[in-house]
C-alpha cells in the first residue's frame, strides 16, 4: 500500500479535548471525538510510537475502518491504512515492535507488519484453511511474532465472538485444535512451535474496567503483602456493548497513565487518563454509584 496512491498519510486535524474526571478529578485526555467508533489496541497490545509521542489507534472514519497514528502533543491525526472494509476482521490486534518503528497486525486474513515511517507494509503470515485467528504478538527482541490459530467451529454452532461472545463457552468444551507459530520479521519460513487440543504494570499499579454497572477505572496497588483498593481512578460511562465498546484499560509502562476507550456520548472514542497521587484518588466504596 503505497501513500502516493492510497489515503494512507492523510493528515486529520485535532479533535483533543481535556476535561477534570468528575469523580476522581484526574486529568482526562479525550483523544477522538469523530461521529463513529475508535478504539485503541487490546489492552495487552502497547501501540505507543515515536518515543511515545504518537499512537495508534484504529478508528471508523469515511465508513471504513483503518489504522492511525495520533500525534499525544497536538493531537493531530495521521492515516496510516488504507483497508479494504471487505478484509478487516479484528481492529483490536494491534502489535508494536518494541526494537523499532513497525506494527504487526492481521488484514485479510493475514499477519502483516507496517512500517510506521514509510506507511509500507508487507504480509507475513496467510492464516491456514479451516482455522481462525486474529492475535499477533512482537517478541522482546523485535525479531519475530508469535502468533495462533484455532480450528473454525462455526459450522457446528453459531460464532461471533466480537459481539456479545457467541459461541465462546461451547468453543472452549469443544478444545479445538490449536496451534502456536513464530514467524521471523526479516525474512524465512513461519515455524509451528506447538499444538495441541486445548484451550498492568507490575504490582504497583493495577487497573481493572468494571462494567457496564460498575462504570469505572479501577486501580489497586501491592503494598505490605496485600492489594490495596479499589479507588476510582476515572469514571468511563462504557457500555461494553461490543468487543470494540469494551474499555481495555491498558497502562503506561512509565505506571503515569493509563489509555482507555469509552462510549459515554454514544461512540467509541479513545482517552487518556493521568494517574494522580494515590492518596487523592477515592476510594470506590466512598463513591456514590452513578
Amino acid at each position: 500500500m503505497s501513500p502516493s496512491t492510497t489515503n494512507a498519510g492523510r493528515r486529520w486535524p485535532s479533535e483533543l479535548t481535556v476535561h477534570k474526571d468528575p469523580v476522581s478529578g484526574a486529568a482526562v485526555r479525550q483523544l477522538t471525538n469523530y461521529r463513529a467508533h475508535s478504539n485503541h489496541s487490546y489492552f495487552t497490545y502497547p501501540c505507543w510510537y515515536d518515543q511515545g509521542r504518537k499512537l495508534v489507534i484504529a478508528s471508523d472514519r469515511d465508513n471504513r475502518v483503518n489504522l492511525f497514528g495520533i500525534d499525544l502533543e497536538s493531537g493531530e491525526l495521521t492515516q496510516l491504512t488504507d483497508w479494504d472494509p471487505a478484509k478487516v476482521s479484528n481492529r483490536h490486534s494491534l502489535s508494536k515492535n518494541p526494537v523499532r518503528e513497525e506494527i504487526v497486525f492481521f488484514y485479510d486474513g493475514t499477519v502483516s507488519v507496517l512500517d510506521l515511517t514509510t506507511l509500507q507494509s508487507r504480509p507475513l503470515m496467510k492464516r491456514p484453511p479451516g482455522y481462525t485467528g486474529n492475535l499477533a504478538d512482537v517478541t522482546a527482541d523485535g525479531k519475530y511474532v508469535a502468533t495462533g490459530f484455532s480450528q473454525d467451529l462455526s459450522d457446528r454452532f453459531p460464532v461471533d465472538l466480537a459481539h456479545g461472545y457467541i459461541g465462546f463457552h461451547e468453543i472452549w468444551a469443544a478444545k479445538p485444535h490449536s496451534t502456536i507459530w513464530k514467524i521471523p520479521l526479516d525474512g524465512g519460513e513461519p515455524q509451528l512451535v506447538h499444538e495441541e487440543n486445548f484451550h498492568s504494570h507490575m504490582l504497583d499499579l493495577v487497573v481493572g474496567d468494571g462494567d457496564a454497572q460498575n462504570p469505572y477505572l479501577l486501580a489497586w496497588r501491592f503494598r505490605d503483602g496485600e492489594f490495596q483498593g479499589p479507588k476510582v481512578l476515572a469514571w468511563h460511562r462504557g457500555s461494553f456493548h461490543t468487543q470494540q465498546l469494551h474499555v481495555h484499560p491498558c497502562v503506561h509502562a512509565q505506571g503515569t497513565k493509563v489509555l482507555y476507550t469509552a462510549d459515554p456520548h454514544g461512540y467509541g472514542q479513545v482517552f487518556i487518563v493521568d494517574v494522580p497521587d494515590w492518596d487523592a484518588l477515592p476510594d470506590r466504596s466512598a463513591v456514590k454509584k452513578k
